[in-house]
């Protein structure tokens, strides 16, 4: 999208420019800079709808992993291991990364905690989602 955004600028300002007049072969600084504007108008809405989506992704990829935290039985003798999330976890978090993101998301917003047990790292549960778990 950025890479054709100066053509697409151009292009806009010889739309005006014709609009203005159809007679002119030379594109005005005015026209020009009406179509810098609605081009970098359109990379902005383009790059808002990008980081939404990349959001919502992150976020389904969360609300994935807290509804398979719910159906968990967390046992307090044996806590679930940060790294088992990606063997055992959702589907949508089985790489590091997305793993990472979903349980960023997920400890910004209080439903669970890293924390370090037998130097391995683990994921404590909010008491409301252990008080309603089943085991799987």
């Amino acid at each position: 999208v950025a890479s054709k955004s100066a053509e697409q600028a151009a292009r806009m300002a010889g739309v005006f420019t014709l609009y203005g007049d159809e007679d002119l072969k030379v594109i005005d600084e005015e026209e020009m800079v009406m179509g810098i504007s609605v081009a970098k108008w359109f990379l902005d809405e383009s790059m808002g709808l990008h980081s939404e989506i990349g959001i919502s992704h992150r976020h389904h990829k969360a609300d994935e992993l807290l509804n398979w935290l719910k159906r968990l039985k967390q046992d307090d003798e044996q806590p679930l291991l940060l790294s088992e999330l990606i063997q055992l976890g959702p589907r949508c978090i089985r790489t590091k990364k997305d793993r990472d993101e979903a349980v960023e998301t997920l400890s910004n917003h209080g439903w669970i905690k890293k924390e370090r047990w037998e130097n391995k790292n683990i994921i404590q549960l909010h008491p409301s989602i252990r008080s309603h778990s089943w085991q799987v």
